[in-house]
């Protein structure tokens, strides 16, 4: 959609939310439309944000908008524009509802189609890929991009991940079927800053990038997928790739603590509300906040069992946080990092000292108890 017609939508859009005429709850349903995307025009986003704060309490008028916008610091706004002429409020009435109707349902589909229009040509060149299939696998891919001997060795070779990583779950999914869609065209809404190969799961369906003759794939994208399957929509995005990271860790005897613990050993220790954090305060780096919110799932798991780590995944948090976490875990914060804290100088009591310093991270209490578990 070009810009002219998505400016023309927008403002469209507020025209009908200012519009007392139109029923309420059609009104109510439009605010919920709108309130994801992202507004061509930034004056039309302001004066939409200004009509969500107005309409549950009063109707909308345009000196109330006005002053709402000015006590925002938008006191030129031209508000006018956006309300129908007084003349034509009375006379039109009834005639008008069913316009405004209409008019809605024409904005709806207007700014809907760009998401629409996406899915369905996704759908499209999807269905035209060669694919091949096995046990628990289909692989899909543009034609010619792979050849089909490649694609069934990937399969085959896959086959032993799935039977390794169902066992963990309790064979909870021994007849899933799992689709890989290999694109040269993929692009990550949320792109992986490990540097690791980005990949995206929806459900039991995995999309990647394309990058060689032979496919490659992270383990990790299968267990995210199984752990869909099994235990349902994770409660959190962030919670569930650290889970599956670390469930496919599980399945090649991959030692998160000591790579966490090299983590710590540059950084200090870092307390469960610093790992749940965005990258960019105490952990300025992606990576080195993965291997420590890894690591923190796998102490998890070993004192709290399966258990524990399925509860994490199924706790709604909309952002991860420790209150949620503790919530889930019927813990408190404070036993939380002692149980993380406890677990990681495990790792680091047996590890060489960083060569510029022979001692225990500065943030690290000098009278904490030794562990008495045995690595």
């Amino acid at each position: 959609m070009d810009r002219k017609t998505q400016l023309t939508a927008e403002f469209r859009a507020l025209c009908t939310l200012c519009d007392e005429s139109i029923a309420r709850n059609l009104r109510q349903n439009l605010i919920q439309s709108l309130s994801p995307r992202k507004f061509t025009d930034p004056e039309h986003r302001v004066v939409f944000e200004s009509i969500c704060a107005l309409f549950p309490h009063s109707p909308i008028t345009a000196q109330k908008l006005i002053v709402h916008l000015n006590n925002r610091g938008f006191p030129d706004t031209d508000v006018a524009k956006y309300f129908p002429p007084a003349d034509k409020i009375s006379s039109e009435h009834g005639g008008g509802k069913l316009i405004a109707f209409y008019l809605l349902t024409f904005v709806l589909l207007v700014l809907a189609l760009p998401f629409f229009f996406g899915t369905i040509r996704r759908f499209v060149r999807e269905s035209l890929m060669q694919r091949v299939t096995s046990v628990h696998y289909e692989i899909l891919c543009p034609p010619k991009a792979l050849t089909q001997d490649a694609m069934v060795k990937f399969a085959t070779q896959r086959e032993h991940l799935f039977t390794a990583l169902n066992k963990k779950l309790g064979d909870a999914d021994s007849n899933k079927e799992i689709r890989v869609i290999f694109d040269p065209k993929f692009t990550s809404d949320a792109p992986d800053m490990t540097g690791r190969q980005p990949y995206t799961v929806s459900g039991t369906t995995i999309r990647t990038t394309l990058k060689a003759e032979t496919p490659q794939l992270p383990a990790a994208a299968d267990a995210e997928s199984l752990l869909y399957a099994a235990w349902g929509e994770p409660g959190n995005s962030l919670l569930a790739r650290w889970i599956a990271t670390w469930l496919a860790g599980q399945t090649s005897g991959t030692d998160f603590g000591m790579a966490a613990a090299q983590v710590e050993q540059r950084l200090g220790h870092k307390k469960v509300e610093t790992l749940l954090a965005d990258p960019g305060g105490e952990i300025s780096s992606p990576k080195d906040q993965t291997s420590l919110g890894v690591a923190w799932i796998s102490e998890l798991a070993e004192f709290g069992g399966m258990d524990a780590v399925k509860k994490l995944y199924a706790a709604k948090m909309p952002h991860a946080n420790v209150a949620d976490v503790t919530r889930a875990l019927n813990t408190t914060p404070i036993e939380l990092d002692r149980k993380w804290q406890l677990w990681m100088y495990a790792y680091l009591a047996g590890m060489p000292s960083m060569p510029s310093d022979s001692t225990l991270p500065p943030t690290m209490p000098m009278d904490m108890p030794m562990p008495s578990e045995n690595r």
